[in-house]
C-alpha cells in the first residue's frame, strides 16, 4: 500500500469516526487491510497535521485544525508549552526539556504538533522529554526559537 492512499484512508477513518488514540487508529487501519506500525502512524499524523482536540460531544479525539483558526491554534499550543515547561539543557544532538509534573506528555504533544524541522523524533515521560535533533547545531537552533517561545509575553 503506498504512502498517498494510507494517507487518504487515514483521513477518511479521522473524518468518519472518533478516533481518541493512534492504536485505535491503527485498528481501523488493519481493518481496512493496511498493516502499520504506531511509528509509521505517528510519523504520517505529524506530516498530515492532525491534532487532538474535543469535539462536539466532548470527546478528545484526533481532527484536521480549521484553516481559519490556526494562528489561534498556534497561540495555545505555545500557551500549553509555556505553562508545562521549566528549562531546557542539551548534549550533543539531544534535547532534553524538564516540565512540571503530569506535564511532560502535554509539552511533547505541542513540541510534535508545531512540527519543528529539527526536531527527528521525541519521547516523552511524566516531566521530562527527549528530543533526538538532526545536530549539534540544529539542536542550539531549536533551543533558541524555543526560548523565544518561552520568554514571549
Amino acid at each position: 500500500m503506498n504512502k498517498e492512499y494510507r494517507f487518504k484512508l487515514i483521513s477518511d477513518i479521522i473524518f468518519s469516526y472518533p478516533i481518541t488514540s493512534q492504536e485505535e487508529l491503527q485498528k481501523h487501519l488493519h481493518s481496512w487491510g493496511c498493516t502499520v506500525t504506531q511509528a509509521t502512524i505517528s510519523r504520517d499524523m505529524k506530516e498530515l497535521r492532525f491534532i487532538k482536540s474535543i469535539n462536539e460531544n466532548g470527546i478528545y479525539c484526533y481532527c484536521k485544525p480549521d484553516s481559519n483558526s490556526n494562528g489561534e491554534m498556534i497561540e495555545k499550543f505555545k500557551t500549553i508549552f509555556k505553562e508545562s515547561v521549566i528549562s531546557f539543557a542539551s548534549a550533543g544532538n539531544i534535547l532534553i526539556i524538564k516540565c512540571y509534573t503530569g506535564m511532560g506528555n502535554a509539552a511533547c504533544a505541542v513540541l510534535d504538533t508545531m512540527n519543528f524541522q529539527e526536531v527527528l523524533g521525541t519521547i516523552a515521560g511524566d516531566d521530562t522529554i527527549f528530543a533526538a535533533i538532526e545536530s549539534p547545531e540544529r539542536c542550539s537552533e531549536l533551543l533558541e526559537k524555543l526560548n523565544n517561545i518561552l520568554d514571549e509575553k
